[in-house]
């Protein structure tokens, strides 16, 4: 059991940033049968970067970015084949999170993953309930942060932490 924080504690202690509090509820959605010229339409229409692939029954396959429409763009300049559905080319196992996941595992989704995700999908029992950005992140941090007076080295960590006071498990 926990001892109840001291009033000065109280003070310094932030909320753990949770990926429900800074997700999006809405996404653009295709299905697994849209063909990559549509996708390029809808991601041109919405001035967006992604969609999420859903089928009839609301499950969620995976994301197509324009990173996808740039491997169709190859195959069909080498080729000079028309390019079919959007099978090919999204990525069938973006690293999922849940809603109580936190800020920090989104960031270190990112990171592991280099440039191949724009963004993250939120799960529940295999339906896409949200999306994470990396703008969401930087946004969500950057807020987080607001009229911070405290400029150490890790300020910035963000983690499943519990206190202000809690050192990072890197820091001896």
């Amino acid at each position: 059991m926990r001892p109840t924080p001291t009033a000065h504690e109280s003070q310094t202690m932030k909320r753990v940033l949770k990926v429900s509090d800074i997700m999006r509820r809405d996404f653009a959605v295709v299905t697994p049968e849209t063909s990559m010229r549509d996708v390029a339409k809808t991601l041109l229409r919405k001035k967006i970067v992604g969609a999420a692939v859903i089928d009839e029954n609301e499950r969620f396959h995976g994301f197509v970015s324009t990173q996808g429409l740039m491997l169709a763009v190859v195959d069909f300049l080498n080729d000079e084949i028309p390019v079919g559905p959007i099978q090919s080319y999204f990525d069938p196992e973006p690293p999922a999170l849940t809603e109580s996941s936190s800020v920090m595992a989104a960031v270190e989704a990112f990171v592991k993953r280099g440039r191949a995700n724009l963004a993250l999908p939120v799960l529940c029992d295999g339906r896409l309930v949200g999306v994470v950005t990396r703008l969401d992140v930087v946004r969500a941090t950057m807020d987080y942060f607001a009229g911070a007076k405290d400029t150490k080295p890790g300020t910035l960590y963000l983690s499943a932490l519990e206190r202000m006071d809690e050192k990072p498990p890197f820091e001896s």
